[in-house]
This record gives C-alpha cells, sequence and structure tokens, in this order.
C-alpha cells in the first residue's frame, strides 16, 4: 500500500478537522451522543408496536419515537452545576470497558458517518472545546 502524499493528508485533516486526540476526557463526560440509540424494529405489526409503546411510555430513559424507540443510558443524569440543562456520565471513572475504549470520531471517521461527526463537532463547538 502506498502512503498518501502530504497534500492528500491535508484534505484528510481539513475535511475531518476534530480529531481523535480532542475528545477529552471532560467532553467526553459531558456529551452524551453515543450514549443513546435508537432501535427501529424491523416487524411493523400495529399491536406490537402498541405494546412495545405500553412498555416505554412511563420510562425516563427511553422515548418512543414512531416507528421505534431512543433509549438513553440510564447513568446520563442531568447535571447540577450547569446554567442550562446538560447531561453528564455519574459513573465515569468507573464505565465500562466498551464505554472506555470508544471514541466517537474514530467511530464516524471508520464508519464514514459525517453527520454523526457534525453531531460532535457541535458539541465540541457549543462546549468551547473548539473555535469555528
Amino acid at each position: 500500500m502506498v502512503p498518501p502524499r502530504p497534500m492528500e493528508r491535508n484534505k484528510v485533516r481539513e475535511h475531518w478537522p476534530l480529531q481523535e486526540k480532542d475528545i477529552t476526557e471532560d467532553l467526553c463526560k459531558r456529551c452524551g451522543l453515543c450514549c443513546s440509540m435508537e432501535i427501529k424494529p424491523q416487524w411493523m405489526d400495529k399491536r406490537m408496536m402498541d405494546a412495545l409503546r405500553v412498555m416505554v411510555e412511563n420510562s425516563p430513559d427511553v422515548t418512543f419515537i414512531g416507528d421505534g424507540i431512543r433509549i438513553q443510558c440510564s447513568h446520563l443524569r442531568k447535571t447540577k452545576h450547569s446554567d442550562h440543562p446538560e447531561r453528564e456520565c455519574s459513573i465515569y471513572e468507573d464505565r465500562p470497558q466498551l464505554c472506555e475504549d470508544y471514541n466517537c470520531v474514530s467511530w464516524a471517521k471508520v464508519s464514514n458517518n459525517r453527520t454523526r461527526y457534525e453531531q460532535v463537532l457541535d458539541k465540541a463547538k457549543e462546549f468551547n472545546y473548539v473555535t469555528e
């Protein structure tokens, strides 16, 4: 495999200005984007969807989103010290290995998920970790 020429490397950096090393402990702890997922069942049986709606309607960590559900990690909690509602990992120091190994920038790049990358970039800007 031939390594990319220097100009090509610069294009990659321009295309993905936020790098893996930019995801600091504080940013990771405050972001929470990877702490929820959407599940959209392949079955579209109305009675099954009604049953699903009943099961999740009173759960604070589960939201019905039309054709599925969004599940939020039960350890992601509102912070008490912020001026506006933020969420923060309540077990960051003792989080599971899966969470510890995860890097949102790496994942976005590997999966070429520009939408997720832009969401991470927006969070980094919101928390003043990067500037325009």
